[in-house]
C-alpha cells in the first residue's frame, strides 16, 4: 500500500509565484534600473540595497517553503515563524531606515 499523497497544486503555484517575484526583486540587485521602491506606485523612498536583498531573499524562501509544505514536508511549518518574524522585523526596521534618510535627503534639496 502506497501512502505517498499527491502534492498540493495550489501550494506547488504559490510556491513558484513567490519564487518569481524573489527572481525579479534579486534582479533588483544587481541592476539599479530595476531597484524598487516603498510606497504605493513607486513614489515613495527607494529600497536600499539591503532592503532589496531582504525582499528577494523573502520571497524565494517562502516560494521554496510553499512548494516544500505542497510535498507534505512538515519541518517547513516549524521553521516558517522564526524565519517570518526575523524578516518581517528588518523589513520594517529597513523602510524607516529608508524613508527617514529619503525624507531628510528631500528636505535638503528643497
Amino acid at each position: 500500500m502506497n501512502t505517498d499523497t499527491s502534492p498540493k497544486i495550489i501550494s506547488l503555484i504559490v510556491g513558484c509565484w513567490l519564487d518569481a517575484f524573489g527572481i525579479y526583486f534579486a534582479l533588483g540587485v544587481f541592476l539599479p534600473k530595476l531597484r524598487g521602491r516603498w510606497g504605493r506606485g513607486g513614489k515613495g523612498a527607494p529600497l536600499s540595497l539591503v532592503s532589496q536583498i531582504l525582499w528577494s531573499v523573502g520571497f524565494i524562501l517562502f516560494g521554496g517553503g510553499s512548494i516544500l509544505s505542497a510535498y507534505h514536508k512538515t519541518w517547513v511549518d516549524h521553521a516558517f515563524p522564526y524565519i517570518f518574524i526575523l524578516l518581517f522585523g528588518s523589513l520594517m526596521i529597513m523602510g524607516w531606515r529608508d524613508n527617514r534618510n529619503f525624507m531628510r535627503h528631500d528636505k535638503e534639496s528643497a
